[in-house]
């Protein structure tokens, strides 16, 4: 198979937007890496080759559109941001549902999935180009799910849903999950133990950007990733000590699997390498990385004992949906009016958004056990056993 040229990539993102600068911090040494590792790991479809290409390009003319209008417009730099609302989840414990649920009550600035895919705006298109850029997105949606239709029993992409920031943090290619998804696991092992400041320093960049398109900063943003878990410090750094967090909680053997199990749905978008060559590796990969970021948040949370935190059951938040509800807003000091309940209601209802499967899946299939899960996962279940 012909190897990917990352200064071919380059050069298309450059041919595209007629831009170089990729903007700061440099993302030029892991976009490299990346690129070397998706060779060196040979998986990529030749049918998806072409696909894969315009993946990396877009990523790149977004940082390099973005890049320009900063430079254009530097007062981007100077929007204030409100403390955000940290949603704190372990993957897979209906912290999507939860992300989404809040965001339709109007009480938060939300990064949509299509203002995350098209970060930046395109020049000369009337309002940046929003409706182009939103298209796009649908277009990918559709393709994605056309390719993988198990991605129903993963995580649904819909461009006017809210997001993760996990998402935004691709432009900056230093991504587990690109590493993941791009069959380029060279990049996962070439960050792991790395400094990562730079990425909470470009997530501030980003917000303040999505924020001056798209909101007058009336409202704080309500952030919702699992790689946050375990990097609080970092939270702490760029928002100070006011962010209040949501946490919510599921079995690890849940946990564990299905979050492997989504990640490999991700990585049939662009492979046809059959499942179960790399199911024990995702499986391993997933255990170690989230059972050591369990282990990081709660000793965050013993050295700072006065953030604000508020833990949640999955169960609860999938089946008493009003009862979550007004112990959010109870704890976020917002009022919870007739108004917001029937927006939440009618997000809850609707069939399209809601139309996940089920998926059915065991640690075995992933070269795991329950109790191996268990054991890594010894000091979360001490600790919030009572959720589980």
């Amino acid at each position: 198979m012909q190897p990917f040229d990352a200064d071919e990539l380059l050069a298309a993102a450059r041919a595209r937007t007629g831009l170089s600068d990729l903007g700061t911090p440099d993302p030029n040494e892991a976009f490299r890496i990346l690129v070397g590792a998706m060779n060196d790991q040979g998986q990529i479809a030749p049918d998806r080759r072409d696909h894969v290409k315009a993946f990396l390009i877009r990523l790149l003319a977004n940082r390099m559109w973005m890049a320009q209008d900063i430079k254009d417009h530097p007062a981007i730099l100077d929007q204030p941001l409100k403390t955000p609302v940290v949603i704190l989840p372990q993957p897979r414990t209906g912290s999507t549902k939860l992300q989404r649920l809040l965001g339709a009550s109007d009480n938060f600035q939300n990064m949509l999935w299509w203002q995350i895919y098209n970060i930046a705006r395109r020049p000369g298109l009337p309002d940046g180009g929003a409706g182009l850029r939103r298209q796009e997105t649908r277009d990918f949606d559709a393709w994605a799910l056309s390719v993988v239709p198990d991605l129903v029993k993963g995580h649904m992409l819909f461009a006017d849903e809210p997001e993760e920031e996990q998402m935004l943090n691709e432009e900056t290619f230093w991504s587990p999950k690109l590493s993941m998804q791009l069959s380029g696991l060279g990049l996962a092992r070439w960050l792991d133990g790395r400094d990562d400041s730079h990425v909470y320093d470009r997530l501030v960049i980003q917000l303040k950007y999505m924020q001056w398109q798209h909101y007058d900063g009336s409202r704080p943003f309500l952030l919702k990733s699992p790689l946050n878990v375990g990097k609080e410090d970092q939270l702490m750094r760029v928002f100070g000590r006011g962010f209040r967090s949501i946490c919510p909680h599921r079995d690890p053997v849940n946990i564990v699997v299905s979050i492997a199990q989504a990640c490999e749905y991700y990585r049939r978008m662009f492979s046809d390498v059959p499942p179960e060559k790399v199911a024990r590796i995702f499986g391993t990969i997933c255990l170690r990385g989230f059972s050591s970021a369990a282990r990081r948040h709660i000793a965050w949370r013993d050295a700072n004992p006065d953030m604000a935190v508020l833990d949640l059951a999955f169960n609860d938040i999938n089946r008493n949906t009003h009862d979550v509800l007004e112990r959010i807003y109870a704890f976020l000091g917002l009022e919870l009016t007739p108004a917001i309940r029937q927006k939440v209601d009618a997000w809850e209802r609707d069939a399209e958004r809601n139309r996940f499967g089920r998926g059915s899946y065991t640690p075995e299939q992933f070269g795991l056990t329950k109790a191996q899960i268990h054991t890594e996962f010894e000091e979360y279940l001490d600790r919030f056993g009572a959720y589980i």
